[in-house]
């Protein structure tokens, strides 16, 4: 799900060179979803991170029909992880709401929560699941993708131009980690084409 949902994210999942391994995986997942979603194995929990990556994916390659599979998961202001969890993620909340736009729906209030718990430097951080704000802001990103919500995105786009290094780069330990730029590469592709790139992201993306 989440090597299919990177695809997605990058642009590749239906460039035809990848077809002959993607299009058999997309259709594998489509039998793996059920209506409680997909966890990361066969005998553990669904969860909302998996569920929201492989209903995203499934959404582009047109099964629009897993949209039901998200409901176990949304809450007013944002998507869980797992019942009863005590904290949320950003990154969780993100896939969600681009997955619900994905199957035509609205994702408005969860982008709009995504926007307020964003830093004035431009940065979403406090993911559970990975440490650097990189992962985060990525990810979050990529779910404003598209959207009419431009001061969040150019705030995001500040913060990767900000904190690139001078190797061109990026990293939250000291040095540039491939990992990290990787994602900070990603979420700068997201946008690319979107009214708020301007000669800064530009710059930095060169």
């Amino acid at each position: 799900a989440f090597v299919l949902h990177a695809l997605l994210v990058a642009g590749l999942l239906h460039d035809r060179r990848l077809a002959d391994i993607v299009d058999p995986l997309i259709r594998r997942l489509a039998g793996m979803v059920t209506p409680r979603g997909l966890g990361f194995s066969e005998h553990f929990l669904p969860d909302g991170d998996d569920t929201a990556a492989a209903v995203a994916v499934l959404a582009a390659a047109g099964y629009r029909e897993f949209a039901g599979a998200l409901a176990p998961f949304q809450a007013v202001d944002h998507f869980k992880a797992y019942a009863f969890e005590l904290h949320h993620a950003p990154t969780v909340t993100a896939r969600g709401a681009c997955a619900l736009a994905l199957c035509g729906q609205n994702e408005q209030p969860w982008l709009d929560a995504l926007a307020q718990s964003q830093l004035p430097d431009g940065r979403w951080v406090g993911d559970k699941w990975n440490r650097s704000w990189l992962y985060t802001t990525a990810v979050v990103l990529h779910a404003f993708a598209g959207t009419a919500n431009g001061a969040p995105v150019r705030a995001g786009l500040r913060a990767l131009t900000t904190f690139q290094r001078a190797d061109g780069g990026w990293g939250v330990q000291g040095k540039s980690s491939l990992q990290e730029t990787a994602y900070a590469v990603l979420a700068l592709n997201t946008q690319r084409n979107g009214p708020e790139w301007d000669e800064h992201a530009q710059a930095s993306w060169q």
